[in-house]
């Protein structure tokens, strides 16, 4: 099988935004990260994201709904194969992240949680599809999967309660974005 084609360089910038959805809530995420291409192969790269989720309101709930945020950054390790012109990768990674929950949008923007579980240790895995356009880019949609280890996290630091499962904080991610490689 070829090398990565055009689009995979060695060092490359990557911006995305997509749909976050977690058990019961959807919404939002911005992430950004560096992505190297190490072997032909093999690529490592740092992942760093925020979304926002708003909880289903209940009927008549209309404004008044619960609001979650989630923030990660997820170093990984993937396997890059070429498909024609196409890049396909899968891969997975060990990072920190944070879940937290607020009674609604005016107490997220004043910061004023129902819980937070904070520096959780997180497992991501991904999957993506890239294709080279000119100028040194690629356009790709991405399908990230991540779970926090809540239960059990010795190096997490909580806030309020009832703390969330490792279920109920995890999220999945899909995103569609750009690549512009660097070196």
């Amino acid at each position: 099988m070829a090398a990565p084609g055009p689009g995979s360089d060695r060092l490359a910038l990557l911006v995305r935004a997509g749909f976050l959805g977690s058990p019961g809530e959807g919404g939002a995420a911005l992430a950004a990260g560096l992505r190297y291409r190490a072997l032909p192969h093999l690529a490592l790269a740092l992942d760093l994201g925020y979304g926002l989720l708003a909880a289903r309101a209940e009927v008549g709930d209309v404004g008044r709904g619960q609001v979650e945020d989630r923030w990660w950054v997820v170093p990984t390790v993937a396997l890059a194969l070429s498909a024609g012109a196409a890049r396909l990768e899968v891969g997975g990674g060990l990072g920190i992240a944070t879940a937290s929950r607020f009674a609604s949008l005016g107490a997220w923007s004043r910061d004023r949680t129902v819980w937070e579980v904070q520096v959780i240790p997180s497992v991501a895995a991904y999957a993506l599809a890239a294709l080279p356009v000119p100028r040194r880019c690629a356009l790709f949609l991405r399908l990230d999967l991540t779970l926090p280890l809540v239960e059990g996290a010795p190096v997490a630091l909580r806030a309020g309660g009832p703390q969330p499962s490792s279920a109920e904080a995890m999220w999945l991610l899909l995103s569609f974005g750009v690549e512009r490689a660097l070196l």
